[in-house]
């Protein structure tokens, strides 16, 4: 069964959801998948190591997840940390910002 983190985007508020199997064993690497079940494009994406004050590059690097649609990222950058941060802005112009992700664990994230 496919780890997921949930995200709902509004203006001012990201409520997140943990789903999962509690009995499935934590996975190695930080590579994941972003599924866009919102209505919006997807257009920039960054991930930062959670104890990072910046940002970084766009992940997306100019591609853009359509609604409805999915985008692999990987992180070859990272070592062997696990805890990442996630900003997304999709068509609309909102942004949604979810801390303290544990993409070792979680293999996808999917943003409502």
């Amino acid at each position: 069964m496919l780890r997921t983190i949930r995200t709902t985007i509004a203006a001012t508020l990201a409520a997140a959801t943990f789903l999962g199997a509690a009995s499935l064993a934590a996975q190695a690497g930080q590579d994941f998948t972003v599924y866009n079940d919102s209505n919006r494009d997807i257009h920039l994406l960054f991930i930062s190591p959670d104890y990072s004050r910046n940002w970084g590059r766009d992940m997306l690097a100019g591609r853009v997840v359509p609604a409805g649609g999915s985008a692999d990222i990987e992180l070859n950058s990272f070592g062997d940390h696990c805890v990442f941060d996630i900003k997304v802005e999709v068509s609309s112009g909102d942004v949604d910002e979810l801390y303290g992700v544990d993409l070792c664990y979680y293999d996808g994230v999917s943003i409502n």
